[in-house]
């Protein structure tokens, strides 16, 4: 079994290749498997032909679960000197990357998609998430699991009183805070986690589904889940303008802080792709 310490050092090793656009640099498996935005690709396709060499000095956000032999990454690549980004998991097993999934999210004037994003809000190590709870704060990764899961079945439900989570949580996606953040100047933007999904402005979501957990951390209270919101299309007698005039699924790549059983930060990486679209996984 390989380190907390030992998986972050594949996570360099990694951007190092992708940067220089070339897998042989990543020790993989033969068998190695890869997706970029829910497509099975050969390894070397896709972004890295296009990534440019990695050059922030610190990671921004990475997490690892020693025991299932998986890490995770996100945070800022370039392409065509643009920024672009990145969720990035890894499996590895006995020294040889065996999984590779990554989500990447481009700048809303080349892709359409997503609504937001902000990659300054990303070059600088969100701490919060490195922090090692004091052993009262922490649960078992059930409990870190079902709390999670509560999370996504009361957005789905529009009711906020199932999530048991903090009133200053705060929820950053593609490096822009979605909650409380009266800065935003959308109706909802000021308004906590609960409070926001009380309103009714996600009942155009249908689904949170094909939800996997790869990596729970119980030191540090991280859950990591990959999962697809469906969107099947405008909603009528929501109090709100419908988000998405056509039907859609929103791949999210998202990582909860959970302390004393309540959901105390939470970031994401996301973007949208066709109504069904499925994980690759």
């Amino acid at each position: 079994m390989h380190s907390r310490e030992e998986l972050i050092g594949f996570v360099w090793t990694f951007l190092d290749a992708l940067g220089h656009n070339d897998p042989s640099r990543l020790p993989t498996s033969p068998d190695v498997r890869f997706t970029e935005n829910c497509q099975p690709l050969p390894l070397g396709k896709g972004i890295w032909a296009t990534a440019t060499p990695h050059k922030p000095e610190q990671l921004f956000t990475v997490f690892a679960e020693p025991a299932q032999g998986q890490v995770g990454y996100f945070g800022v690549v370039r392409e065509n000197e643009k920024p672009s980004l990145l969720s990035a998991r890894l499996k590895v097993e006995d020294g040889l990357v065996r999984e590779i999934e990554v989500l990447v999210a481009r700048s809303p004037e080349e892709s359409g998609h997503p609504r937001v994003f902000a990659p300054d809000n990303m070059t600088e190590p969100r701490g919060v998430f490195d922090e090692v709870l004091p052993p009262e704060q922490r649960c078992p990764r059930d409990e870190l699991l079902r709390i999670t899961n509560l999370y996504f079945d009361g957005i789905v439900a529009g009711k906020g009183e199932m999530i048991p989570v903090l009133d200053e949580c705060r929820r950053i996606e593609n490096g822009v805070q979605t909650v409380l953040n009266p800065a935003r100047g959308t109706p909802t933007s000021a308004l906590g986690v609960a409070a926001q999904v009380d309103t009714g402005v996600f009942r155009d979501i249908a689904a949170a589904r094909a939800r996997r957990f790869p990596i729970v951390d119980e030191e540090r209270g991280l859950v990591f889940v990959i999962f697809l919101f469906d969107h099947p299309g405008p909603v009528t007698n929501s109090g709100f303008v419908s988000r998405y005039t056509q039907p859609n699924s929103m791949m999210v790549a998202e990582l909860f802080q959970i302390r004393s059983r309540k959901i105390y930060q939470i970031e994401a990486v996301l973007n949208v792709f066709p109504y069904g679209t499925q994980p690759g996984w």
